[in-house]
């Protein structure tokens, strides 16, 4: 399943951190390509792959899961 939304979110709270891509790779001990591949929406992070992107970005899951939210509402209407 590709939620959509999910990915974008976390390139933005990465950005906003000035982490590159691989110093998050690293913290949460995943490849480049497999984060890369998860802010492109290409893959959807298991649940402890999330939880340890979002506490390394200090990010809240309500704020990430509220923008998947609107995300799908906003592809919904165009369908």
């Amino acid at each position: 399943m590709r939620v959509k939304g999910m990915g974008k979110a976390i390139r933005r709270y990465r950005e906003e951190a000035g982490i590159t891509q691989e110093r998050l790779a690293e913290l949460v001990d995943i490849s480049t390509n497999h984060l890369g591949a998860i802010e492109r929406e290409v893959k959807t992070p298991t649940m402890e792959t999330f939880v340890k992107l979002l506490n390394v970005l200090g990010a809240e899951p309500n704020e990430v899961l509220k923008e998947v939210r609107s995300e799908e509402r906003r592809v919904g209407k165009e369908c």
